[in-house]
């Protein structure tokens, strides 16, 4: 009886075990998808993303927030082995740098 008990026990562990490494995969995962399209429609449009631009905030607010979301953007590039090679990181980060540049202008204002 005692057997039985542990038996389960033990297979409801790795049950649980399982299903934890799977929602771990599938979280680290979208979130390295959410980054590359951010990524992506930075580079293509040279705009911030859409869901960056908060209506309710000032244009001010939304400068500031655009560029913080830029910065980490830029960290990730700077950090993230999923990049191609080295030249390939170096040409990402300096399209970034000049998009902060523009970004960072007082005229500019955020369109997403």
């Amino acid at each position: 009886m005692l057997w039985g008990i542990t038996l389960v026990g033990a297979a409801l562990l790795a049950v649980l075990c399982f299903e934890l490494y799977r929602l771990m995969l599938w979280s680290i995962g979208s979130s390295i998808g959410r980054r590359h399209k951010q990524l992506q429609h930075v580079l293509e449009t040279r705009n911030p993303c859409p869901a960056w631009v908060a209506p309710q905030r000032d244009k001010s607010q939304q400068r500031d927030h655009c560029l913080r979301r830029l910065d980490h953007l830029l960290q990730y590039v700077r950090q993230s082995p999923m990049l191609a090679d080295e030249p390939t990181r170096q040409t990402v980060i300096g399209e970034l740098e000049s998009i902060r540049q523009e970004w960072n202008r007082p005229d500019w204002i955020p369109s997403g």
